[in-house]
């Protein structure tokens, strides 16, 4: 769905449901993590005066960090932009058991609801491996492959709902769901 970060959504672009619900959790600050070709996204954030990373296109490892750099964080949480129903507990139980893991991820959650949160010193040190695009790209799959992650897991395992916005489905989902 291009464009789908801007996308209505009962009133509000995708974006501004994902920036407020993130708002919602411990997070000390929200950045998005774009790219020059999203040339409307940061119009959007310019005009609502949030906080942005602009970084390489196919490169999100590279991203992540600039974002990370920007900020002098010492841990990122990720939360992916068709994630309109991002659910702030997940956030917050991913904070607290921070110390627990250089990244933890949450498996057990659905598509859609869930993030992961990142040691900064370990996004900087993968930051500066010279991998082929693929893992650079698709980073929460290397990331998940290492012994360094950790799953945190639930008491249920509902991994096999999907809250993302990927088609028009999943968008009348989301406006069905979401609260102004």
């Amino acid at each position: 769905m291009p464009g789908k970060a801007l996308i209505d959504i009962n009133g509000r672009p995708m974006l501004r449901h994902i920036i407020d619900r993130c708002l919602m959790s411990a997070v000390d600050e929200v950045c998005v993590a774009t790219t020059e070709s999203s040339k409307p996204i940061i119009d959007y954030l310019d005009a609502e005066g949030l906080e942005y990373a602009i970084g390489s296109e196919e490169d999100i490892l590279s991203r992540l960090a600039l974002a990370a750099k920007q900020f002098d964080a010492s841990h990122i949480v990720r939360v992916w932009g068709d994630s309109p129903l991002i659910n702030p507990r997940n956030i917050n139980r991913l904070i607290g058991n921070k110390d627990k893991a250089k990244y933890l991820y949450l498996p057990d959650e659905p598509l859609g609801t869930s993030a992961t949160i990142l040691e900064v010193d370990q996004l900087y040190e993968d930051d500066k491996c010279r991998w082929d695009g693929n893992d650079r790209h698709w980073y929460h799959a290397y990331c998940i492959e290492q012994s360094w992650a950790k799953p945190l897991r639930s008491q249920y395992d509902l991994s096999g709902f999907n809250f993302s916005v990927d088609d028009e489905k999943s968008l009348y989902l989301a406006r069905s769901l979401c609260i102004q």
